[in-house]
């Protein structure tokens, strides 16, 4: 299963925001990867009320500082889009123990990981952090963005191997997941059938040619009489011929991989323009040149489906997927429980009380996935297990890309 990185949420919620100040009489203490913490709001907490530099908890051997537990509050809360300069005490303090727990969840991962011999060279992990890096943007400096991350560049290289090496944990342990068995596969759709419901769906080719909205008047002229060109030159024409000329003209960063094919989608999942034109064409037929904010189209028709109730052969895939993950998340929770039993364990100082579990036990709600401490999150790590379909009908996509 994928997993889009941390990096790019951690960058859209750090970008506008400038390094939090640090607490009054107090600067930002050294963290245990040998990073700086940033400060964080005021808090209620016993732990937030000791000095940045105080242990708060030792795994296995390595210790984690008060500093440290504040990097991964306020990345848990960059994860979810909300940047530090938004945090208040009491988002602060209710995020403090599942943050905590997660500490401990990571390390252990990364135990587990080290002894299967799944940690990555120093060129891999240097490889992954120019990936990183460039995604930065232009007004980010790398050490502003260290310094909103509250580490260095030594930190934030070890928070990179251990993400990596998580990544790599997390596919060698759903290589090794059994499939779900086909008869549970086979009575969650027996007993759910007349909720998977297939929604009307057009499937469509497009050649793009790019034209910003407030181009000039020369400019959207010469984009006019390229794609009329363009359209000139596969009107009439086959499927093939369609998808030869997109690959060699179409201005869809996308084309290489799709060849102009958008795949198969439901209503309202275009832009209105296309949308609209998409519904309105026949299997082969072609569109007039359509003007979007993307710039210019001329769209293929490749038939329309009706809508209905799917088959099992439809959605056969979505459940297994579906069940497999919940064989997986059950699995990591048995991993992550055994790992915390035998594991050594020293809580120097507790969470916020009200939300302390006893020691070894993880919190309800919390599983076995640890939340990454640095911009790159483990690209093995499976989603939560979906929910069954409610009570209203689920709308099954009928799949392929929608771009």
């Amino acid at each position: 299963m994928k997993k889009l990185s941390l990096v790019v949420l951690l960058v859209a919620a750090l970008a506008g925001c400038p390094p939090p100040p640090p607490t009054k009489g107090e600067g930002p203490a050294p963290a245990a990867d040998g990073g700086v913490a940033a400060a964080t709001p005021k808090s209620q907490t016993r732990i937030g009320a000791l000095p940045l530099s105080s242990p708060v908890l030792i795994v296995e051997g390595v210790t984690f500082t008060r500093a440290d537990l504040e990097r991964a509050i306020q990345q848990h809360a960059a994860s979810m889009g909300m940047p530090p300069s938004d945090m208040v005490p009491e988002v602060r303090d209710t995020l403090e123990a599942p943050a905590y727990e997660k500490i401990v969840d990571r390390q252990l991962f990364s135990t587990e990981a080290k002894k299967r011999g799944l940690w990555p060279s120093d060129q891999k992990v240097a490889e992954e952090r120019e990936k990183i890096l460039r995604t930065l943007p232009p007004s980010l400096t790398i050490d502003g963005f260290f310094a909103k991350l509250g580490t260095d560049d030594v930190g934030f290289r070890k928070e990179i191997a251990t993400d990596v090496a998580l990544g790599a944990l997390f596919e060698a342990l759903q290589k090794e997941q059994k499939k779900p068995d086909p008869k549970i596969v086979r009575q969650f759709f027996d007993d759910n059938k007349d909720k998977f419901v297939k929604p009307e769906a057009a499937s469509a080719s497009h050649i793009l040619v790019r034209l910003e909205r407030g181009a000039p008047q020369e400019q959207v002229e010469k984009a006019q009489q390229r794609a009329a060109e363009i359209r000139k030159e596969v009107a009439g024409k086959d499927k093939a011929t369609f998808a030869r000329v997109a690959l060699a003209k179409s201005e869809d960063p996308r084309v290489k991989d799709n060849k102009g094919d958008l795949g198969k989608f439901p209503r309202g999942v275009l832009v209105k323009e296309l949308d609209q034109a998409v519904f309105a064409l026949k299997d082969g037929e072609l569109s007039e040149v359509i003007r979007t904010d993307f710039g210019l189209h001329i769209v293929r028709g490749q038939g329309i489906s009706k809508a209905g109730l799917s088959t099992f052969d439809e959605v056969k895939a979505m459940i297994e997927e579906r069940e497999g993950a919940k064989l997986f998340a059950a699995s990591l929770d048995a991993l992550v429980l055994g790992m915390r039993k035998s594991a050594k364990i020293d809580r120097l100082v507790e969470p916020a009380p009200s939300s302390v579990m006893p020691t070894g036990k993880a919190p309800p709600g919390a599983g076995a996935l640890p939340v990454p401490l640095a911009p790159m999150a483990p690209q093995g790590s499976p989603p939560p297990a979906p929910t069954p379909p409610p009570a209203p009908p689920v709308v099954v996509p009928p799949g392929g890309a929608t771009g």
